[in-house]
C-alpha cells in the first residue's frame, strides 16, 4: 500500500471518529432538553468558530510548536465534554460549550492535516485526496 493511500485512509478514519463524537454531542444536547433550533445554533457557532480557529491555528504554528498546540487542543477538547457534563440548560452555556468544543476540535483538525502534509514528500502532495 502506498503512503498516499495510507494517508487517505488515516484522514477518512480519523475524520469519521471525530465526527461520531460530534453527532454524539448533538444527541446529548437533545437529551438535555435543548430544542432543534438551539442545536442548529450550536452547529452554526461550531462551524463559524471552527473556520476562524483553523486559520488562527495554522498562523500560530509559526510562533508555537505544533505539538504544543495539539496538546492544548486535546485538553480543550476534553474540557469541553467535562463542561457539557456539568452545565445547566441555559442559552449562555450552550454558546460557551459551542465555542470551547469548536476550538478544541478544529485546532486538532487543522494540525492533523498540517502534520500529515509536512510528512509527505513534496512530489506526492499533489495526489492527496485523489
Amino acid at each position: 500500500m502506498t503512503d498516499i493511500k495510507r494517508y487517505n485512509i488515516f484522514i477518512l478514519l480519523s475524520t469519521m471518529a471525530r465526527n461520531v463524537v460530534e453527532i454524539f454531542s448533538s444527541v446529548l444536547l437533545y437529551k438535555f432538553g435543548y430544542s432543534i433550533k438551539e442545536i442548529l445554533l450550536f452547529f452554526t457557532i461550531l462551524y463559524l468558530i471552527g473556520g476562524i480557529t483553523s486559520a488562527l491555528t495554522i498562523y500560530l504554528t509559526r510562533i508555537i510548536k505544533p505539538k504544543y498546540i495539539l496538546i492544548i487542543s486535546s485538553i480543550i477538547f476534553s474540557g469541553s465534554f467535562y463542561f457539557m457534563s456539568i452545565m445547566d440548560k441555559t442559552f449562555k452555556n450552550l454558546i460557551i460549550f459551542s465555542v470551547i468544543y469548536s476550538v478544541g476540535c478544529y485546532t486538532y483538525h487543522s494540525l492533523r492535516h498540517y502534520f500529515a502534509i509536512k510528512a509527505i514528500d513534496n512530489d506526492k502532495r499533489n495526489s492527496i485526496g485523489n
